[in-house]
C-alpha cells in the first residue's frame, strides 16, 4: 500500500548536481582539521593564554619566570604525587595478593 506519488530513486539521483560549492565553514576551533598541517604546509596559530575568567589575554610572551623556591615547591609537589599514586598501586596489589592467597586458594 503507498500513500501518494511514488518517486522513482534512479531519477532523483540523476537530478541532483553536486557543484562542489560549500554551504557553511564546518571548521570548528579546538579540534584538528581533517588535513595535517604538515600536509597542507600551513602553520598552527598558537592558542591566547587565558586569565582567570577564561578570557584571552594579551601577553607578549608566554613564558614565565619563575624563583627557585617555586621550581623548588613544583619539583616537591610532582614527587609527592608520584609517591602516592605510586603507593596507592602498591597498596593494591598487595590486597589483592592477600585476597587472592587467604580468600580465593582456601
Amino acid at each position: 500500500m503507498s500513500f501518494g506519488k511514488k518517486r522513482d530513486k534512479k531519477k532523483s539521483r540523476e537530478d541532483f548536481i553536486d557543484d562542489g560549492r560549500t554551504i557553511a565553514d564546518m571548521s570548528v576551533d579546538g579540534i584538528p582539521s581533517s588535513i595535517p598541517t604538515r600536509l597542507s604546509g600551513q602553520k598552527r596559530a598558537k592558542p591566547a593564554p587565558l586569565d582567570e575568567m577564561g578570557r584571552p589575554m594579551n601577553v607578549d610572551s608566554g613564558i614565565i619566570e619563575l624563583s627557585p623556591e617555586e621550581k623548588k615547591m613544583i619539583r616537591r609537589g610532582v614527587i609527592k604525587a608520584f609517591l602516592i599514586y605510586g603507593g596507592i598501586g602498591i597498596l593494591a596489589m598487595v590486597l589483592i595478593f592477600l585476597f587472592l592467597v587467604f580468600v580465593w586458594m582456601r
